[in-house]
């Protein structure tokens, strides 16, 4: 809520400065600190061993701590903007962040690789040290999910030099945000971190404060020269009201942005928890062996006023704009277990070098719902909102649910370098899942066991040591289980997901200029199709289908200045079912594109600036209501008084656009960033 001035809050806090910087050493000029790499590092997520970028037959990206500083971001939703193919699914209740990936909902993200159960929080830009993008299926390296792709989220880990970056926040809306980054180096062998934020979580959207406190300590241990220890935890605790957003009806769309329908007693709490443990061993052989292990845990606890039809004769939205809701509670557990044993060889035989991945995984994720609801209604005008009404004990069950997925798993890969200009990628992971879904209401149940085996090969030519040529195919899965049972009483399989894609990479020596163009098809099928009106059955006889192409640009001409371009076309239809054939998927614009640049005019000045654009897109299934494009427009500036001490501002969606984003169901959608001054400052010493 705009309710504080900027002005007054940048001067209370000067004295505690923002965001860490990733480089060890103590804060020198700005145009030392704006390597193109920082802005889109190499990642990882695509082979697992550190494949060099211009070799990959695969398509990946990367978003760099550094870029998510200069655009002055302070949670997930924006951040892959620069991506191209990419937007962002808000979470329940605004509380967390998925993405959809070429059309496809990547239902949960990984963190250092590890699986995260669905309703996580996500965790704090505060620890981020770059997020990694794997574009089409990613089943035979990471397992069950959506043909998209995967989201990886990289912490920051301990350094070898102490340091400490402290940070501040404000913007008009009253947010006020501090950051710290402490790093300890005993000696050689001993090294611990710990990156904490308080967020008030003020926000343009009325009565919306949701206040977070997040920590994450890690731990470096050196047992000797080539094998080494990492201890890492994350806490974060989310406690603020429950934002529904807006529901599917046009005339919603006319209501100022900050209009909140809820009510301003409605709380929602998220609390999560997570530890993970890696123990690397490298030798002077090129063999490396880690062995991991990662729990998380996450709550939800929310009493709010949730929209929804009451019956005969009350729609959710009247004519008059009576927007019909009824109290519930909720509760949610999600827990997330995974064990891995890897190791990675590189060798030469024949003259042909050869790099071999072979892994052990284990993992366990369970789920908890629970939902009670009044019968009452409890309209609120969406035009002249009062708020105050009743708020009875709610008592009529609507969910609860217990969903529990173990999977064990075992991959291969093979990445050969046959040839100065010739490389090839093949891998596979066979993978034996149990999946289970009750639901106590009704003493339904739904069950599988499932044996899949994902493949992807890729290949990849280098006619000089700039330019490659690269093509794949892929594989992906995920099980298909809900307490509706297949027609014949048959046990569901999972759905499919087929990719085939070619592009080429351009990539300058000095890293100055790296350019993709890819091609993509992706299918994929075995979705449930209900039968007809009346049947409790449903057939697996759906098949969605998303092509088109990408391109990514990001460029350093001079050592002052960095752009990132992106674009992306995206053609995402269902092509077979009984009701929806013909419909695009839903919240995938068919165009989109970015462009981010920064120039340092000074050693101790710059600006930056970028564009960002999205056209039409499909709230629903049905195709029956649509967002409409947007265009916004960011500003930056950079100032260095001191050697040690940064100061920010930031102007989000200069041109004040009116533009929506897409929700986590076929019924909700969010009002966007009106325009928005914020400013930080930050310290290293």
């Amino acid at each position: 809520m705009r309710t504080r001035s900027l002005s007054l809050c940048l001067l209370a806090s000067v004295a505690v400065p923002a965001q860490a910087q990733t480089s060890a050493e103590a804060p020198r000029d700005i145009v030392v600190t704006g390597a193109l790499k920082a802005y889109q590092p190499n990642a990882e997520v695509a082979t697992r061993t550190g494949t060099p970028t211009l070799e990959l037959p695969f398509s990946s990206d990367a978003v760099g701590e550094a870029l998510i500083t200069d655009r002055g971001l302070t949670n997930l939703q924006d951040v892959l903007r620069t991506v191209p193919g990419t937007a962002p699914v808000t979470g329940i209740g605004n509380f967390n962040t998925r993405f959809r990936l070429r059309g496809f909902v990547a239902t949960n993200n990984l963190r250092n690789g590890f699986r995260q159960a669905l309703g996580f929080t996500t965790t704090d830009v505060a620890n981020i040290d770059r997020i990694e993008v794997l574009k089409g299926p990613a089943s035979a390296l990471y397992g069950r999910f959506e043909p998209g792709g995967v989201v990886n989220i990289v912490t920051k880990q301990p350094l070898s030099t102490n340091r400490l970056v402290a940070g501040a926040l404000a913007d008009e809306d009253g947010q006020l945000r501090a950051t710290l980054d402490l790093n300890y180096a005993a000696n050689d062998a001993v090294q611990a971190r710990v990156n904490a934020a308080f967020d008030n979580g003020e926000s343009f959207r009325d009565f919306i404060d949701n206040r977070t406190f997040f920590v994450a300590p890690s731990v470096a241990l050196a047992l000797g020269p080539s094998t080494r220890i990492i201890l890492e935890g994350e806490y974060s605790d989310r406690d603020g009201v429950f934002d529904r957003g807006f529901v599917s009806n046009r005339l919603l769309l006319e209501l100022p942005p900050s209009r909140f329908l809820g009510d301003p007693a409605d709380t929602f709490r998220n609390r999560t928890t997570a530890a993970s443990a890696l123990l690397e061993h490298g030798t002077i052989d090129d063999v490396r062996l880690r062995l991991a292990g990662s729990y998380s845990r996450s709550r939800s606890d929310g009493f709010y006023f949730f929209p929804v039809a009451g019956g005969a004769g009350v729609p959710l939205v009247s004519a008059a704009g009576v927007l019909n809701r009824r109290l519930q509670t909720t509760f949610d557990v999600q827990e997330d277990w995974t064990g891995l044993a890897e190791i990675a060889a590189s060798f030469e035989a024949g003259g042909i070098g050869n790099t071999v991945l072979a892994a052990l995984e284990y993992n366990r994720d369970r789920g908890v719902s629970l939902i009670r609801r009044t019968t009452v209604n409890a309209g609120i005008n969406i035009f002249a909102p009062v708020y105050g009404a009743p708020r009875p004990n709610p008592t009529a069950g609507i969910v609860d649910t217990l969903a529990t997925n173990e999977s064990v798993a075992g991959l291969l890969q093979l990445e050969t370098r046959w040839t100065g200009w010739l490389r090839t990628t093949l891998g596979a992971r066979l993978e034996r899942v149990r999946s289970r879904f009750a639901d106590e209401l009704t003493g339904l149940s739904g069950a599988a066991r499932e044996t899949a085996f994902t493949p992807r090969a890729g290949i990849t030519l280098l006619p000089t040591d700039r330019f490659a040529l690269f093509a794949n195919y892929g594989r992906s899965f995920a099980p298909e289980v809900t307490t509706r049972p297949i027609v014949g009483n048959v046990q569901p399989d999972p759905s499919r997901g087929t990719q085939y894609e070619a592009g080429a990479r351009f990539e300058q020596p000095d890293g100055s200029l790296r350019a993709s163009l890819a091609f993509f098809r992706i299918t994929k099928s075995n979705i449930r199709v209900a039968e007809p009106a009346g049947s409790p059955f449903d057939r697996q006889v759906g098949e969605q289908r998303s092509k088109g192409f990408e391109l990514d640009v990001a460029a350093q001409p001079v050592s002052a200045l960095r752009v990132e371009l992106g674009y992306a076309f995206t053609d995402a239809e269902v092509t077979r079912d009984r009701v929806l054939f013909g419909r695009g998927l839903q919240a995938t614009p068919r165009h989109s594109a970015s462009l981010w640049t920064r120039w340092d005019v000074h050693p101790r000045l710059g600006f930056g600036g970028g564009v960002f654009l999205v056209s039409d897109r499909f709230v629903d299934a049905a195709n029956s209501f649509a967002l409409d494009g947007f265009a916004r427009g960011d500003l930056a500036l950079y100032w260095r008084p001191l050697d040690r001490v940064d100061v920010q501002l930031n102007l989000i969606n200069l041109g004040n656009a009116r533009y929506f984003e897409n929700g986590n169901t076929n019924n909700n959608f969010y009002p966007g960033q009106p325009r928005t001054l914020r400013g930080s400052v930050r310290i290293a010493l």
